[in-house]
């Protein structure tokens, strides 16, 4: 299955909050292509002005799933919690581990294996929100929108019928949407390297997943989704007319 362009911008060009983007307009496996608007992946590190945060709300972004640590919360307001009738739902990713990257023997293509294990849990609850909220946009987020949302972004884009290449694709791009980031300008050099989004994490990371599950929808089987929530979210994500 080959790739094919996006007719609209999937990068949300925002001022102060990077790496926000639009997982519409990929091709599946079945000649459909993913929704436009149906989900956008972001981050919270920044702000967006009123101006921006009526754009996301008349492009239909009516649930946000923020998937920070507890500890962050209290740092930084996600961007469009409490504007006009958008709920939010708050579910802890990581649980109560707290990673700290100091073992060099390891890399992000580690952790994210050892994520798909340890957050079952919180990643069956985030997936089933997003399942019994079939109609509106959501825009989903961690911090900086690089590994705990590039995980949530492999698995719907996966269980979409997406091509790997593509998954792989658009989770590299956070690295050069976030050189500009805070964050990545003040991390240390040596610290760096957790804040880029190599190809080869995430392909390792999927290599995992169908060596250990099969596929994607045998994974969310396993941790929990029920087989109409399953079918929810892949039939409410991908339309046979790519302007949709």
């Amino acid at each position: 299955m080959n790739s094919a362009a996006a007719p609209a911008p999937r990068l949300f060009d925002f001022g102060h909050l990077y790496n926000v983007r639009d997982l519409g307009g990929y091709p599946t496996a079945d000649g459909r292509r993913t929704r436009w608007r149906k989900y956008i992946r972001g981050s919270a590190e920044g702000f967006l002005t009123e101006a921006e945060k009526e754009r996301l709300y008349e492009d239909g972004v009516r649930l946000i799933v923020d998937l920070r640590h507890d500890s962050e919360l209290t740092r930084t307001r996600s961007p469009l919690a409490g504007y006009r009738d958008i709920a939010y739902y708050h579910v802890n990713f990581l649980g109560r581990v707290i990673p700290i990257f100091d073992d060099y023997r390891r890399d992000l293509g580690d952790w994210y294996r050892e994520w798909l294990n340890t957050s079952r849990a919180q990643i069956a609850e985030i997936l089933g929100i997003f399942a019994r909220h079939p109609a509106p946009g959501v825009y989903f987020h961690c911090s900086i929108g690089k590994d705990r949302t590039g995980i949530i972004t492999a698995l719907i884009l996966g269980l979409a019928g997406c091509a790997t290449e593509d998954i792989i694709a658009n989770y590299a791009e956070s690295s050069h949407n976030n050189r500009n980031s805070k964050t990545y300008l003040n991390t240390a050099p040596s610290q760096q390297r957790y804040l880029r989004s190599e190809p080869e994490y995430m392909e390792r990371m999927l290599r995992h997943l169908a060596e250990a599950y099969g596929d994607i929808p045998e994974y969310l089987r396993q941790i929990g989704l029920a087989p109409d929530e399953i079918a929810s979210l892949r039939e409410n994500f991908t339309v046979a007319d790519a302007r949709f």
